[in-house]
């Protein structure tokens, strides 16, 4: 018994360190999505609200290599984990510029990633929730 838990253990570790390696090396287009979702967002808060979701756009859409498409997407092309960076930087970036913002309401920010191939082809990557 104690030998099949060892081998056990050590094909999990395996797997484990695998599929982490994966996604370091698959290179493709990535779709990025930036979604929000509010939750009852009260009148006094719509101008910050529309503050803040442009930081985001802007902040994504200065990424260099970037290509804007409709609907809030953004398109970079490399390797997914080097993508994911350049997006939580530029996320980042943007919710440090909008913290001098308040509300009343809340909503919540998110980026989905889109990957065109691994074991993952969906991700949500960042979330960021403002106010209640």
């Amino acid at each position: 018994m104690k030998k099949f838990l060892t081998i056990a253990l050590s094909f999990a570790v395996a797997l484990l360190a695998f599929s982490s390696c994966q996604k370091e090396s698959l290179t493709g287009k990535v779709t990025y999505a930036l979604n929000n979702y509010t939750t009852e967002l009260n009148n006094d808060d719509f101008e910050a609200w529309q503050a803040v979701e442009k930081n985001y756009e802007d902040a994504l859409s200065a990424i260099q290599g970037v290509i804007k498409e409709a609907g809030k997407k953004f398109v970079l092309e490399g390797k997914y984990d080097a993508c994911d960076k350049l997006v939580l930087d530029a996320c980042a970036a943007a919710e440090a510029k909008s913290a001098s913002y308040t509300f009343k309401s809340g909503f919540k920010l998110e980026v989905v990633a889109n990957y065109p191939a691994g074991d993952v082809r969906t991700a949500t990557i960042y979330s960021h929730k403002f106010g209640k």
